[in-house]
């Protein structure tokens, strides 16, 4: 079906309609989901298989065409094409979910994110730090994915480049993990970990001339939203299946 956005500014989109069901809301936890790429991807898809208990409200979606999503120094730093930076809208037009594009810090994507009463977050593969507000408006059930090099904390691979710099901590393999997000950026108490994979010796060379590997580049990342979608289907019901939901 064809995507109909409703501008409300030049800096945000709302894609889709809003359904709200006062009775559905009660009884599911309503969950905001900030993804893209194929981790994104892979992250709503997983939501999607638990909606008898999860409800996404709304998803924010990178749209790395504009600066403000960081991209060049990100997982979209090796180019895109339009199939790929609409994969999540894509799906979600698919799902009936509402899709947000917009700088989060606007007063226009503030207005609308406003419109919405949470009970979780969940963060895969998003490139603008949340406000604190946003989370404490969900008390601060909110949860981001990330790399991390096998058995060790945050620390190391913080920020746009984890493969990067686990490779140049001389790491030979990386996992995925859920932590508690807090205001600064890929902090938090870790509370679960994928299964670990090998990190590729040409990493390196990836972030040097990251276009020339963008077959090799995405193929990975590809594999990294498979072990997602294997640790969000055991993590996601012990994450938000026991938030309480607030009458709307």
């Amino acid at each position: 079906m064809p995507f109909r956005p409703v501008t409300f500014s030049s800096a945000v989109r709302l894609i889709g309609k809003v359904t709200l069901d006062r009775g559905e809301q009660m009884k599911k936890t309503r969950l905001a989901v900030f993804a893209s790429h194929y981790i994104g991807e892979a992250t709503l898809n997983s939501c999607r298989d638990f909606r008898d208990l999860l409800k996404v409200q709304y998803v924010v979606t990178d749209d790395p065409a504009k600066k403000y999503t960081n991209a060049k120094n990100r997982i979209w730093n090796c180019g895109y094409d339009e199939e790929l930076r609409s994969l999540v809208m894509r799906q979600c037009s698919k799902f009936g979910i509402p899709v947000i594009e917009g700088r989060i810090k606007s007063q226009a994507t503030i207005d609308v994110l406003n419109s919405f009463q949470s009970d979780g977050i969940l963060v895969s593969c998003f490139g603008q730090k949340l406000p604190h507000w946003l989370l404490e408006k969900v008390d601060y059930a909110a949860f981001n994915i990330h790399p991390v090099i096998a058995g060790e904390s945050l620390a190391r691979t913080r920020g746009p480049r984890p493969l990067l710099l686990a490779a140049e901590s001389h790491a030979t393999r990386i996992q995925l993990v859920i932590h508690r997000m807090t205001t600064e950026f890929d902090n938090g108490e870790i509370v679960a970990r994928s299964v670990s994979v090998e990190l590729p010796k040409q990493t390196r060379l990836w972030q040097n001339t990251p276009q020339k590997y963008r077959r090799e580049i995405l193929a990975y990342w590809q594999l990294l939203s498979t072990i997602t979608a294997e640790m969000l289907q055991k993590e996601l019901p012990s994450l938000f299946g026991s938030a309480v939901n607030t009458p709307v």
